[in-house]
């Protein structure tokens, strides 16, 4: 009997050790399925972090040069920016004239891996064979403000490049017309051109010179460049009034030089006797023609400009062709009777 209860209780003892080292077993197997699982879910949510940020498009935007237009056509972009949720790289030149500068500008973005570069550039010529370079590395160009030379690009062999900006030649046919309005239709007038190989600049003297050219008494003295800068405007408009005394109105390219006209005919003491309309619409121009120191000066929306610009480029970078290869931003003329708030 005694070794019969013996045998039981060795019996009952390897059972209970059989079941322990069972759940032993599989509560680490639990355990180690746990760390497992949480493992490969800190690995998953790592990887999509990663893909986030490469997914993330990287737009590189180059303007010519920092100053009030160019301040408001950038805010215009970040604002587009933000709104999509893409990186923004920006890029401007130190001057007008620094063609160079922004050649580098667009090779550096490049070398940073940007998925398209909008550009409003300085010179329609000069800049296409480093954009080429940039749409052979699989970068998107989108032209902004100041039209490329399309027929350069076909030669380069590039991807037609669409264009987002206003009708240049319409906003200074709009500030011509207003000049030859408040001088009864007759009278002398010059013209303050931009840099001349630009194609906006060629442009927005072809507008001034077709509104004066609808009135067979006004006659074009002069029309000499300036470099869309204002002391260039100042010298130049000064050297003109002394040979032509009796000029009576001066269509400016751009706000800038008219600034330095503006100065030269105080310095003449002909304040009030010359009407002066420009483009760009700088809070200092809106300032002048409400202080009735300038006639008229037209906004280019340059801030619509950039927004429209970044939609294009980001559908381009997903493979969505833009409707249009040519896209017109409206502008507006601000006389004393319509200057915004």
């Amino acid at each position: 009997m005694k070794n019969t209860f013996k045998f039981k209780a060795i019996a009952l003892a390897l059972v209970l050790c059989l079941a322990l080292g069972a759940c032993a077993t599989t509560e680490t197997e639990t355990t180690a399925t746990e760390t497992e699982t949480q493992t490969e879910a800190a690995v998953t949510e790592t990887a999509a972090e990663e893909t986030t940020a490469e997914d993330t498009i990287k737009i590189g935007f180059v303007v010519k040069v920092i100053n009030p237009f160019f301040t408001v056509m950038l805010e215009g972009a970040q604002a587009k920016a933000d709104e999509m949720g893409i990186e923004l790289l920006t890029g401007a030149a130190s001057e007008q004239t620094k063609t160079e500068e922004q050649i580098a500008i667009v090779q550096d973005m490049v070398t940073k891996g940007v998925d398209a570069i909008c550009i409003a550039p300085m010179d329609s010529e000069a800049l296409l064979p480093c954009l080429a370079e940039a749409q052979e590395a699989g970068v998107v160009v989108v032209n902004l403000d100041n039209r490329l030379n399309a027929d350069t690009a076909e030669e380069l062999g590039m991807d037609p490049i669409p264009f987002v900006g206003v009708s240049d030649e319409d906003s200074a046919y709009l500030a011509a017309k207003a000049i030859c309005e408040a001088m009864g239709g007759a009278g002398d007038v010059a013209i303050i051109e931009g840099i001349q190989s630009a194609d906006n600049a060629q442009q927005r003297k072809a507008g001034a010179e077709r509104a004066f050219d609808e009135y067979p008494d006004i006659t074009i003295v002069a029309s000499q460049t300036a470099n869309w800068n204002a002391e260039e405007g100042l010298t130049v408009f000064t050297n003109i009034l002394q040979a032509n005394p009796d000029i009576k109105g001066v269509f400016c390219a751009n706000d800038a030089m008219s600034f330095g006209v503006i100065q030269a005919i105080e310095a003449a003491g002909k304040t009030g006797q010359i009407y002066v309309a420009s483009i760009d619409a700088e809070d200092a121009a809106i300032e002048n023609v409400k202080n009735g120191i300038e006639l008229a000066t037209v906004y280019n929306n340059q801030d619509a400009q950039a927004a429209k610009a970044i939609e294009v480029a980001v559908d381009m970078v997903n493979g969505i062709e833009p409707s249009s290869m040519d896209i017109v931003v409206e502008t507006i003329l601000y006389t004393i009777d319509n200057l915004p708030q």
